[in-house]
């Protein structure tokens, strides 16, 4: 049974020391919409919601934005084809709301972390080119609300798909496609009563430097 153990961690370390670990830096934006979905509740403190299909379509209507980020982190390829990486990032958000003749607009500080799997389906030391998917957790600071919102709290986190494509150019450049769809956003009532969380979703490009 030891010796079991002990060969499955050298085996862990052996995958681990041929992985092509690489750190990075980058900046991310691109269109972003929003919508809103309210959660029930008696009292103050924790409160939470999942989004639907029909609030993400929704989110396309009457709405538009903008968001940028800088990230920071490191991906790791098993040969040329699987990789995983991981990042930080800061950033901040704007979206336009407008129902009939009245507007207003919403503006969130970002920051948070995500992990993507990475396939290529072409790649060598310099070039390649994928897809990834993955998930990410992001903090809001809610700078101002559209009207009817202002009790609400102002930090915000949400759970967020993402998916895209992404090429790897002169061994240091990496250009991606990318969409962000969150799932699920929680948060701090402030007041008595239902609450409401944010719902914003973003299509865009990122380019990054690996070191």
């Amino acid at each position: 049974m030891k010796k079991k153990i002990l060969g499955l961690i050298l085996a862990s370390l052996g995958m681990f020391s041929f992985a092509q670990a690489r750190f990075f830096v980058g900046v991310e934006g691109g269109y972003t919409v929003g919508n809103f979905k309210g959660t029930a509740g008696d009292g103050k403190g924790f409160y939470a919601s999942a989004f639907g299909p029909g609030l993400i379509a929704d989110a396309f209507k009457n709405t538009n934005g903008y968001s940028a980020a800088l990230t920071l982190g490191s991906e790791n390829f098993f040969g040329n084809y699987f990789g995983v990486r991981s990042a930080i990032f800061g950033g901040y958000t704007s979206v336009s709301y407008k129902s009939g003749s009245e507007s207003s607009k919403t503006n969130l500080v970002d920051a948070g972390l995500n992990i993507d799997l990475m396939l290529n389906f072409f790649g060598n030391e310099t070039s390649s080119f994928g897809v990834f998917g993955g998930a990410e957790a992001g903090y809001h600071y809610w700078l101002n609300k559209p009207s009817g919102l202002s009790t609400v709290g102002n930090n915000l986190v949400d759970f967020s798909g993402r998916v895209g494509i992404s090429a790897l150019m002169g061994g240091h450049h990496r250009i991606e496609i990318l969409a962000k769809i969150p799932f699920a956003s929680m948060g701090f009532k402030t007041t008595l009563g239902g609450s409401v969380v944010p719902l914003n979703v973003s299509v865009g490009a990122s380019y990054k430097f690996v070191f």
